[in-house]
């Protein structure tokens, strides 16, 4: 059972709908392919399966009752070293360069693609008030994969206001590049996956359970909460 309290019941309600697929079976693969074939002709920004770059690692969401894959996400890796620094959508990314070369070593940065969300069902139907919730469920899943991956860096391109949301709710991303100008609705931002979730934060115990989710269909152990 998924452990709430107050403004997690939004997530609790989409555990309860959901469930989250890491893409390893040909049963999985098969919905994934048809799901972004079928948005990618509704939406020509969204790439298909077979247009997704090698290495890709997708999360699944699927209605618990219909089975039906109603979501999905990926997270790609992308190792560098501090005198070949990561470049995302055409442009450096300054802040990881430095934080290279401070290291002295390899970097994994994980690129997060944008969500696909199923153009059949209504925002109604995925339960949250408002749809960023949505957002921010799958954008803790990359999360919660690419620690699991033992990748340092997640990049995204996030619409700004879903950032600030994101970072209300202890979803910690920083500007990745030059910040935007005033009339842009997105930009390039980056998390640290070295540093934990704060146990105080709202998101800490739906990052348990998203990891604990993913974990088994890595073969990885599951997490537990932290003794206080």
């Amino acid at each position: 059972m998924y452990p709430v309290s107050g403004e997690q019941d939004d997530f609790r309600v989409l555990a309860e709908r959901f469930s989250l697929h890491y893409v390893n079976t040909p049963e999985d693969r098969k919905d994934l392919e048809r799901l972004l074939n079928t948005e990618s002709i509704k939406r020509p920004h969204i790439k298909t399966l077979e247009a997704c770059e090698a290495g890709a690692h997708h999360l699944l969401l699927r209605h618990h009752i219909s089975g039906q894959a109603v979501a999905s996400v990926y997270v790609l890796p992308t190792p560098f070293q501090a005198d070949s620094p990561p470049i995302l959508h055409g442009k450096p990314l300054p802040v990881l360069i430095g934080r290279a070369r401070s290291q002295g070593e390899r970097s994994s940065v994980s690129e997060m693609s944008v969500p696909v969300l199923s153009s059949v069902i209504s925002i109604q139907d995925w339960a949250p008030k408002d749809g960023w919730q949505v957002g921010l469920y799958l954008s803790l899943a990359s999360h919660a994969l690419a620690r699991l991956l033992f990748h340092d860096y997640l990049l995204a391109e996030l619409p700004i206001e879903s950032f600030k949301k994101y970072r209300m709710r202890g979803l910690s991303f920083e500007y990745a590049c030059d910040l935007p100008d005033a009339q842009e609705q997105s930009a390039l931002f980056y998390i640290d996956l070295n540093l934990d979730l704060s146990a105080s934060s709202p998101l800490y115990t739906m990052s348990q359970y998203v990891s604990n989710a993913i974990a088994p269909q890595l073969n990885m152990p599951e997490l537990h909460e932290k003794e206080a």
